[in-house]
């Protein structure tokens, strides 16, 4: 029995009903605009990936989940860097000879001091010696002054120290002459708190 031939025009219509069919299927399948929202989300189904740059602000995101900025972790001392504490006599001592005289003293909180101390010395002979010795923290600085003449000369004795704290403590400066007694005024001890401080030897 002979098949009766295919015409083209039959080829072209069923390829036109399966096109058709495959549109109603994905009508039929896509979602209607703004019907997904945060209720249909699985978790993590929205990565850092998927969102787009610079579309976040500080409204969408949870302060607490944030770490700390790897530059900013002594932030915290920060408010107390730059505290300043001092503390001065302007009509001073007379030193006895190999007799230590604690002449400032300052008391100091937790924390990193840059400490500096100076006084006028006032000496009439070249036997007329005053040291002087600025203590904080386990750090310590010397200093000496010696008159060099019969007349009267007036000199300053300066110690510094950088050192830290790492409880409240005192910052002291103890003075003693030699030979003979020597007159020391115009005083001041000055602790400065900074940031941070690094000792290198």
């Amino acid at each position: 029995m002979n098949r009766p031939s295919q015409s083209p025009a039959l080829y072209l219509a069923a390829a036109s009903m399966v096109v058709g069919l495959g549109s109603g299927a994905f009508a039929a399948f896509s979602l209607p605009q703004h019907s997904v929202g945060t209720p249909q989300l699985q978790p993590d189904a929205v990565t850092g990936a998927k969102v787009a740059h610079r579309t976040l602000t500080g409204d969408d995101i949870r302060a607490s989940t944030l770490g700390k900025v790897p530059k900013a972790t002594h932030a915290k001392t920060a408010d107390a860097a730059g505290a300043a504490y001092s503390v001065h006599n302007e009509s001073g001592f007379d030193v006895q000879p190999l007799s230590p005289v604690t002449v400032a003293a300052l008391d100091l909180p937790k924390g990193s001091y840059v400490l500096m101390f100076k006084a006028q010395v006032d000496t009439f002979s070249n036997q007329q010696i005053i040291g002087c010795d600025l203590v904080a923290g386990g750090a310590k600085d010397q200093s000496f002054v010696q008159g060099s003449s019969a007349m009267h000369e007036s000199s300053m004795i300066v110690n510094n120290v950088a050192t830290i704290f790492v409880s409240s403590g005192v910052a002291k400066v103890s003075c003693q002459s030699f030979f003979t007694s020597t007159h020391i005024s115009h005083l001041r001890l000055t602790a400065i708190r900074v940031g941070s401080v690094t000792v290198k030897p």
